[in-house]
């Protein structure tokens, strides 16, 4: 499945109380299927484990936990359970799962156990989906004392700590080797800090019927999507340089063409028919000599560059671009086109000094300097994604794309998350590659939704492929033949 909805937890809780009202008899009796097809998981990805500790905390989610102990206890699993807040104040359907527990003879370890190494698994049931607001410092204390033991974390729903529709961390969260998430995807566990915490990620929807779903807009998609077919106009034995796409890239200012050449590199990679670097005088007798295939000019201060802006499909501005007088000058002359642009690095920066709505335009910053375009903090943007993506299409009527672990898509209307890319992809270089390829996409035919999600997924999933023999040290041309093998 290419595309998998992704809902707030809002949603998701409506969900559950339909799921009760229609095809249960009783909260407890989904919350007991629940732990039943987390054991089911458990035994899947880790069929030899024979002790596990299963920490609970409040609400449903702890109620999950006693259940899954009783459950694993009756298959003579050896089961130790500490309570982490005051199982007695439970309610409801939780306060049933725990009294359960306690009367098919389980019992509750009186602290956290210090040997934690002597587990196979241990599993977080202390905070689902609910979590608004900063942890404890005691609870704090305790999930980081988890996240040092030596044993597999298996997170029941989410990990705790996690807040299910932004993807921040409140004070702490619990580094899961895997989450076992019910009912529906949630839209937080895909993006931004979530990506370093929920481990592998399995859903278990409890049979959740359509009937239900159709009920709800998804807030994003998760987009598996790497194939070109239907994305690109097919190509004619018969087609040409010319018609294959053409892409110009305008920036490089003094002492900094590495970013346009790699740009024009993954553009070319990406199947564009002839590229075209517009770049400082400094660099334009230099750039052909090492890269042939690439065009370039150099251009002076004010000079008028409407007939190369002309040639090209697609424009790529700011890789390399500055942020002086001649940058400055240069991008001025390419808001004014009538044709997809592509806006990266410096043209970003310098485009933040006078925000206003834009024609056809591509963006594509990543944390810090979305917060520049949108006047906010880093951590504002950080902290609800989502809405600065939704944010940024508002306030320049464009296409945007947010970098970042889960890289989110926008057209101002849907939200696509990719779910590639790795750590080793925070080097000098990676960005530029992408603008280059977005650009090559749009040039041969792709729309602009299409051309971001595509380059997106194509880009990272380039860079997993090239981390295959390592993340450390990895660099942006590396991802070059890649490229070419996932587009050929």
């Amino acid at each position: 499945m290419a595309l998998i909805p992704l809902y707030t937890k809002s949603d998701i809780r409506q969900m559950d109380a339909l799921m009760i009202k229609h095809r249960v008899d009783s909260g407890y009796r989904l919350m007991c299927q629940a732990a039943q097809a987390f054991i089911t998981c458990l035994y899947e990805y880790y069929p030899d484990f024979e002790r596990i500790l299963i920490v609970c905390g409040q609400g449903n989610n702890a109620g999950d936990g006693y259940v899954i102990a009783r459950l694993l206890s009756e298959k003579k699993i050896q089961v130790d359970v500490f309570p982490l807040a005051n199982p007695t104040v439970l309610q409801a359907d939780a306060a049933r799962a725990w009294q359960d527990w306690i009367s098919s003879g389980g019992d509750c370890c009186a602290q956290l156990p210090t040997r934690l190494d002597k587990y196979d698994l241990l599993v977080d049931a202390i905070l689902g989906t609910g979590l608004d607001r900063a942890l404890s410092p005691e609870w704090i204390d305790c999930i980081e004392t988890i996240n040092h033991a030596p044993c597999l974390r298996v997170a029941v729903d989410i990990p705790s700590g996690l807040d299910a529709d932004t993807g921040i961390i409140h004070g702490a969260c619990i580094q899961a080797d895997r989450t076992i998430s019910f009912i529906a995807s949630k839209c937080g566990m895909y993006t931004g800090q979530a990506r370093q915490y929920c481990g592998q990620i399995t859903l278990c929807a409890l049979q959740l019927p359509d009937s239900i779903r159709a009920q709800f807009t998804p807030r994003a998609f998760l987009d598996h999507g790497l194939s070109l077919e239907h994305v690109f106009v097919s190509r004619p034995q018969t087609i040409n340089k010319y018609e294959a796409g053409k892409v110009l890239i305008v920036g490089g200012n003094q002492s900094m063409p590495g970013a346009v050449i790699l740009s024009a590199l993954a553009a070319l990679r990406s199947g564009a028919g002839m590229v075209k670097i517009l770049t400082h005088p400094a660099h334009a007798a230099m750039i052909p000599i090492q890269y042939p295939e690439i065009i370039c000019e150099g251009i002076a201060a004010r000079q008028d560059i409407s007939e190369s802006l002309a040639w090209a499909n697609v424009v790529v501005v700011g890789p390399g671009l500055g942020q002086d007088d001649w940058a400055m000058d240069i991008l001025d002359q390419i808001l004014l086109l009538n044709k997809p642009v592509v806006i990266d690095a410096d043209a970003l920066n310098l485009l933040s000094r006078s925000p206003q709505p834009l024609k056809h335009a591509l963006l594509t910053p990543h944390a810090a300097e979305a917060g520049r375009l949108l006047q906010q903090h880093v951590q504002k943007i950080e902290a609800d994604r989502f809405e600065a993506v939704l944010k940024l299409c508002a306030t320049y009527t464009c296409h945007a794309l947010l970098k970042g672990a889960g890289t989110l898509i926008s057209d101002g209307h849907h939200i696509h998350i990719s779910p590639y890319g790795n750590p080793g992809m925070a080097s000098a270089g990676m960005g530029d590659s992408l603008s280059g390829i977005i650009a090559a996409f749009l040039a041969q035919g792709c729309q602009p939704m299409a051309a971001l999600v595509r380059a997106a997924n194509i880009h990272a999933r380039a860079g997993d492929l090239a981390a295959s023999d390592g993340q450390r040290g990895l660099i942006a041309t590396d991802l070059l033949p890649c490229i070419r093998q996932l587009i050929g």
